[in-house]
């Protein structure tokens, strides 16, 4: 063939066949279908963390209102007395007689904590625990909360849990952030839940 004094020659090389890029388009859309599982299972996880730790949240402030104190231990939310665990947070002493639960049904106590299933938490041995601190007492978006706080933590939980339980809590005090919520991160692998100050 010839074009204005030069010859065309076609070239040897033919392209894709349409089956080669059926496949690939398999091989991709099977890629994206993986990443989008594991990607969503991160964020059930996170929300199931938040979801149970409200729960917890709940039944603390419930026993407070009943037996007049925060529970010492979580296992008091289970049993009445609790085997001698029922004693209140920071020296205070419950009315037990006031008592009206059980308040958490449907957990597996480990001792004192409730302990967190690993389809949840991402980690192996996690628990979660009532305890008092200043997680974020060095947020001046949530400076004036009290000199105490009164917590749910819950670790160890994996990085992917972590993220999402703060993406459901509208993010996450502690590690130098400075935002406003009530849920924080602390020790790498823990995150947890101010509900409360201690006076």
């Amino acid at each position: 063939m010839r074009q204005s004094g030069k010859i065309l020659r076609l070239s040897s090389e033919q392209g894709f066949t349409l089956l080669q890029i059926l496949v690939a388009a398999v091989i991709v859309t099977v890629i994206a279908a993986i990443s989008a599982y594991f990607l969503s299972m991160a964020s059930t996880r996170g929300h199931a963390l938040y979801d149970q730790t409200l729960r917890i949240v709940h039944a603390s402030q419930f026993f407070a209102s009943n037996t007049g104190c925060y529970p010492g231990t979580l296992a008091a939310l289970g049993t009445a007395g609790a085997n001698g665990q029922a004693t209140g947070l920071d020296g205070c002493v419950p009315q037990q007689s006031a008592w009206n639960g059980p308040y958490l049904t449907a957990l597996a106590f480990n001792g004192q904590n409730v302990r967190i299933p690993s389809d949840q938490s991402g980690a192996t041995g996690t628990v979660a625990q009532i305890e008092t601190g200043q997680w974020l007492d060095g947020n001046p978006a949530m400076q004036g909360r009290g000199p105490e706080e009164i917590a749910i933590v819950l670790g160890p939980v994996s990085s992917s849990a972590q993220a999402a339980f703060c993406k459901a809590c509208n993010g996450c005090a502690g590690n130098g952030q400075q935002t406003a919520s009530a849920c924080f991160t602390a020790s790498g692998d823990s995150i947890g839940y101010v509900f409360a100050t201690a006076q």
